[in-house]
């Protein structure tokens, strides 16, 4: 161990040794820091037990977390699917909307104002009309 200790003095120089050490440290340090952990998952599985989608999601300004999406409801098709969880994970509210038609509707983006007011945008199917954009305003 005391010749490979001396080789080593020899070949690097304390300045090499020093920054190599800093380098490792460094990297070591960067990887745990960027480690990304899990905080919570949520799934939802409508009372039909059918396909249920989530296609949008936006945090607001407190940390909430609003989804949008579709459910499916026998006799009622696909309705549109809002639902708020709290920054922890917990259900706040949900909120569904189903179409004149009871045909297929879908919520697809959601966005969430400054003063904390929830936008939900997608589409509703409506006989003889294929689908009409849908905009809705949560407070």
């Amino acid at each position: 161990m005391d010749r490979l200790s001396s080789a080593i003095r020899k070949s690097f120089s304390p300045a090499a040794i020093a920054a190599c050490l800093i380098f490792f440290l460094l990297v070591g340090l960067s990887s745990s820091a960027l480690a990304v952990r899990v905080k919570w998952t949520k799934t939802y599985n409508g009372a039909d037990n059918s396909s249920d989608n989530g296609n949008g999601v936006a945090v607001g300004p407190d940390g909430s977390v609003y989804v949008t999406g579709r459910t499916l409801v026998i006799g009622q098709a696909a309705n549109i699917w809002v639902r708020k969880y709290s920054p922890k994970g917990k259900v706040k509210w949900t909120k569904t909307y189903n179409g004149a038609d009871n045909s297929a509707d879908q919520g697809r983006g959601v966005a969430v104002g400054p003063d904390g007011s929830i936008y939900v945008t997608g589409h509703t199917a409506v006989i003889d009309q294929e689908t009409n954009i849908w905009v809705r305003k949560y407070r």
